[in-house]
């Protein structure tokens, strides 16, 4: 018998859902990602717990790409999309939860789709780890998920993060091969 994993999360009236019919819903392997990528995710935990949500969705994804001040930051912070605009957006978005917090909060369905997207984008991209920049692919890779709300929100154009992300990328390989 297969082993079918997933979860479907969602608040309703201020309840987490969580559905389950075959298999176990295994927990998310964050090995290959690099520090910074670490960093944000744990960073993503911290600002579900502080909107007192019981998951990690696409949206605190984001957000702990913001606050990790990396490179994803910095493309983003330049497409118009600060950390404080974003979370306002959020919280208008999808509001507080019942602050009822679980020890170990889980990934939405969507937000394990973008941990994918940004697995492929490494691949892809031949990369030896999975850093913050893959992440932000990973997010503007999910156009149905609440972080593409929020930036869309935001008036933020995908392919401009897309661009200034190439810029900033291709500026940090031409000092590292300039050192």
């Amino acid at each position: 018998m297969e082993n079918v994993l997933w979860a479907v999360c969602a608040v309703l009236f201020g309840y987490l859902v969580v559905l389950k019919t075959r298999g176990a819903i295994q927990p998310l392997s964050f090995g290959g990602f690099d520090d910074q990528a670490l960093r944000s995710i744990e960073l993503a935990k911290e600002e579900s717990r502080r909107l007192g949500h019981n998951f990690v969705g696409t949206e605190a994804i984001l957000l702990g790409l913001l606050m990790e001040e990396g490179i994803a930051a910095k493309a983003l912070n330049s497409a118009g999309a600060s950390r404080e605009t974003a979370r306002v957006e959020v919280e208008t978005i999808i509001g507080h939860g019942t602050g009822f917090i679980i020890e170990t909060i889980p990934f939405t369905p969507r937000a394990r789709k973008v941990i994918e997207f940004a697995r492929a984008e490494a691949r892809k991209l031949r990369s030896k780890h999975i850093g913050i920049e893959h992440l932000l692919l990973g997010v503007l890779g999910d156009s149905d998920g609440v972080a593409m709300h929020v930036l869309q929100n935001l008036q933020v154009d995908p392919l401009t993060v897309k661009s200034e992300l190439k810029r900033l990328l291709d500026e940090r390989s031409d000092r590292s091969t300039s050192a």
